[in-house]
């Protein structure tokens, strides 16, 4: 690597490889062409296996390992850079793929699986993933977060995580298209909170020439006692994007997953045609923080008891359409 120019090729041949190495020019790493006879392995056990920096990498069928022992690095860190993934295998560590600063990330036919916390995390950065497997992660699966995060999940699977299978907060914003979201510990599916720079606003005094709002006498509390609010059919605007997380799911299959199908927590929510049968808290949860609708309810000179009535117009929307498991308006099917 150290000896690689911007724009050379890297073919690394079978084997195991038991170090770690920084990229930072514009580089190819791949198995060798001509040789078929295994896997490129990198295994690191006391520091990050790869780490990508200001550069643009393209990584093809390589696999990435952090051995047990290491609760601190990343199989696959990238820091303002580029990556381009394809067939690779990504394992261990605190996260299997670390992603900040505004790097950029695509993956297709990739595996993300068996760290200590999340397969994947994009910090204020954005993904695309096509076809890629999330699998065994002893927390997350896909873990979303900050206001310029953007993911986008297209034909993957993201099963037995002992969490959430996608966790999109902190103002993130995550399109789900065509996927299978199972069997993880917790909700299949979480969106919480907004970005603190951007949600701000709701601390500011209320227009006394506004006319006043009223609280949806739907909201309350569900069968098992947590906190809802009925759906809306209104799409996520730009104005809820750039200030709750926000998350559009269509054409999957959400089951059997312990907590909810999804869980929102001050968030904006976009569900459509997808199949949300058989997890155990039911399809759909929708609340919010008390501390969410004080600030609401205050901002629009009005009283309520937050433990009844939760995310009002100002922390997020909800839109259901043609779900099997829960009706447009929110009814269990």
């Amino acid at each position: 690597v150290d000896l690689c120019v911007a724009g050379d090729i890297l073919e690394i041949s079978p084997g195991v490889y038991s170090e770690n190495f920084i990229i930072r020019c514009n580089l190819t790493v791949c198995t060798n062409a001509h040789d078929k006879g295994g896997e490129a392995v990198v295994v690191s056990r006391h520091d990050t296996s790869l780490l990508i920096e200001d550069c643009e990498v393209t990584m093809r069928g390589i696999t990435l390992v952090v051995e047990e022992g290491s609760l601190t690095h990343h199989a696959l860190e990238v820091d303002k850079g580029i990556l381009h993934l394809d067939t690779c295998d990504i394992s261990g560590g605190l996260y299997g793929l670390f992603a900040c600063n505004s790097s950029r990330i695509s993956a297709k036919r990739c595996k993300f699986h068996s760290c200590y916390s999340f397969g994947v995390t994009l910090l204020n950065s954005t993904g695309h993933f096509d076809g890629c497997f999330f699998f065994k992660n002893s927390e997350d699966g896909v873990n979303v977060c900050g206001g310029t995060s953007d993911v986008a999940l297209f034909r993957c699977r993201v099963t037995d995580n002992v969490a959430f299978g996608v966790h999109v907060h902190a103002g993130a914003h995550a399109e789900i298209n065509a996927c299978e979201i199972l069997r993880n510990g917790q909700a299949g599916i979480a969106v919480t909170g907004g970005d603190p720079k951007r949600t701000g606003d709701l601390d500011k005094k209320v227009d006394p020439s506004s006319p006043p709002r009223t609280a949806s006498p739907k909201s309350g509390k569900g069968n098992d006692g947590r906190s809802r609010r009925s759906s809306q059919k209104t799409p996520v605007l730009e104005e809820e994007r750039s200030r709750w997380s926000a998350v559009v799911v269509k054409h999957s299959r959400v089951k059997d997953n312990a907590w909810q199908g999804i869980l929102v927590h001050d968030g904006s929510l976009i569900c459509r045609s997808n199949d949300m049968r058989r997890n155990e808290r039911g399809a759909v949860t929708l609340t919010a923080f008390k501390e969410s609708v004080y600030k609401s309810l205050e901002k629009n000179g009005e009283w309520l008891d937050a433990e009844y009535y939760c995310a009002l117009d100002s922390t997020g929307t909800c839109a259901l359409s043609k779900n099997k498991g829960v009706g447009d308006r929110g009814e269990r099917e």
